[in-house]
């Protein structure tokens, strides 16, 4: 579209760029953002003198930062071959990449990716394969030890054989954030214990186990050029500036936490979710989802502390969702269940089946960790964490082996298959989702019929509605950056992506017409704020806020009830 075409259709669209009241900004300085700016730069270009790969490569800004079977089709060939990692033999089993954008993430194995017998034939550790994860709102889907400190539950962390219970500490500030799948992901803790520098700690004497710290592991993982891992000739590690500007923009992505005025509106205090009885819903097939995903599932109050116990919801037809994602997030404030929990779902035994299915030979176990439920060695290995389904409806695949690709409502029947529900475990060991139920009041319905396509209504209208509040902020924050006289390309970029989402994660619904009026706002939104973007016009950037605002509205409103 040219810029004049662009202009005129902004005109009729948005016909009255007065100048309005303006919201409230965060307080960012011109250095701040300019970091930001610099960790893109840095997430999307640098190749750390390694095999080519930048962390741009499986972590892509255009698929929520992950990458989908899906994805990796459109790509052209030298973005795949980047992506299968094909100058690096054994780094990366192709199929599998094809198959389920499942990597390998384990350093420490005499078997090679590409060698299926290995893994099983002759007894030895495999690799270990996972999935992209989000890297969106880092803050309030990790526990911050300030806020959660030990002695909370926070500290229950059962380890892994990544990072066993004793390193999960640092010495100075208390719990680590437990990064990754199962909380293992990043390298290294300050404990001063040899078995603690793991996942690649070896190679980084500063490694803490944080945030920061993660693309160091990350580089030494999967953009080395040989499987040896040498620093200074696969690869080179981040310096302290682009570890700095990498973090600054992982907590940047995604939304944040409530405001004092969504906070006063709900009755809590510094809250990282709406609470979900406290949003109205307009469209009722939402609402059946709302209730289905609330249902038969909480009779716990709040951990002391915490805002105060929600309205409990005590449908027929409930799936119990929200004990372990309180609210769509990932650090429940339920007294039953520990911050960052690592809980067993079962989906690993699909793993067998993925790997039978490609190579007659079941893949190595993907190295979870216990619950906190049932100790060592009574219950089986293979728990992960609970994430915030805030974002799901976004992605293209789903869990920690992908086993559902493309379909997000059967990612969602999981929860009512045998392997969940009824508590498979192998032979002699307890099902940790069994200790869960009994006595801590905790029951589990999974809704028949229509309702798993209304839990997915739910979840996708959850995930448009955080989206366009996150544009909200973004818009906030182009704001400043035209009064700083800097880029506005870094929020644009991003609520383009967020309202490219809503129109998708709106239009995939199995309940037609599922918020119709949004998908058209969001792909008429997304016009004026190009042009917003090349005319660094305040006044409509501040209308648009207003625009999408209306839009967030139209889905679901608070209320004090």
């Amino acid at each position: 579209m040219t810029r004049i075409k662009a202009l005129v259709l902004t005109a009729l669209l948005f016909p009255c760029s007065l100048v309005v009241a303006t919201y409230g900004q965060a307080q960012t300085t011109k250095a701040d953002l300019l970091k930001i700016d610099k960790g893109f730069k840095t997430f999307t270009q640098e190749t750390w003198n390694g095999n080519g790969r930048t962390c741009g490569t499986c972590h892509r800004p255009d698929e929520s930062y992950n990458i989908f079977p899906s994805t990796i089709k459109t790509l052209s060939k030298s973005e795949q071959a980047l992506v299968f990692a094909t100058n690096v033999p054994g780094l990366e089993n192709m199929d599998l990449v094809k198959s389920h954008a499942v990597f390998n993430v384990e350093a420490d194995t005499p078997c090679s990716s590409t060698d299926p017998l290995c893994w099983r034939l002759y007894g030895k550790p495999g690799p270990t394969f996972r999935s992209t994860m989000n890297i969106q709102a880092l803050d309030l889907t990790t526990p911050n030890p300030a806020t959660f400190p030990l002695g909370t539950g926070a500290d229950k962390f059962p380890g892994t054989s990544k990072l066993p219970a004793k390193c999960s500490r640092s010495l100075a500030t208390g719990l680590l954030p437990q990064l990754g799948w199962s909380g293992d992901g990043s390298p290294g803790t300050p404990v001063t214990d040899n078995d603690c520098h793991v996942h690649h700690g070896f190679l980084d004497p500063g490694a803490d186990g944080s945030i920061r710290a993660f693309c160091n592991g990350a580089v030494a993982q999967h953009s080395t050029k040989s499987l040896l891992r040498r620093p200074g000739t696969d690869f080179r590690l981040p310096t302290s500036d682009e570890m700095d500007s990498l973090e600054a923009l992982q907590r940047w992505l995604g939304r944040r936490a409530l405001t004092a005025e969504e906070n006063w509106n709900q009755g809590t205090t510094n809250a990282s979710e709406f609470l979900l009885t406290k949003l109205s819903f307009t469209d009722p097939r939402v609402a059946k989802g709302r209730d289905h995903f609330l249902g038969a599932g909480i009779v716990n109050p709040k951990a002391p502390g915490n805002p105060p116990p929600q309205t409990t919801f005590n449908t027929t037809n409930g799936a119990g969702c929200q004990a372990c994602h309180g609210d769509g997030g990932a650090i429940s404030g339920i007294a039953t269940i520990n911050r960052n929990i690592n809980l067993n779902t079962f989906v690993e035994l699909d793993s067998e089946d993925i790997g039978n299915s490609l190579f007659g030979v079941a893949l190595p176990l993907d190295d979870g960790g216990y619950t906190p439920f049932v100790p060592p060695p009574a219950a089986p290995r293979g728990a992960f964490n609970i994430q915030s389904i805030i974002e799901a409806a976004e992605k293209k695949a789903w869990f920690h082996n992908h086993k559902a690709v493309g379909d997000f409502e059967q990612a969602i029947a999981h929860y009512g298959s045998d392997d969940f529900v009824n508590n498979v475990a192998p032979p002699g060991l307890v099902a940790p989702l069994t200790l869960l139920q009994n006595g801590n009041g905790v029951s589990i319905g999974f809704p028949q019929g229509d309702g798993i396509n209304h839990l997915g209504a739910f979840l996708r209208a959850l995930n448009a509605f955080y989206n366009l509040r996150d544009c909200e902020r973004l818009i906030d924050e182009a704001v400043t950056r035209v009064q700083l006289g800097i880029s506005v390309d870094g929020p644009v970029r991003q609520s383009l992506f967020n309202l490219s989402r809503v129109i998708r994660v709106l239009y995939q619904s199995k309940l037609p017409g599922l918020y119709p009026d949004v998908q058209f706002g969001a792909a008429a939104i997304s016009l004026g704020i190009e042009v917003a973007a090349l005319t660094g016009n305040v006044a409509l950037f501040q209308e648009i806020k207003v625009a999408v605002r209306k839009l967030r509205d139209s889905i679901a409103v608070q209320t004090s009830s």
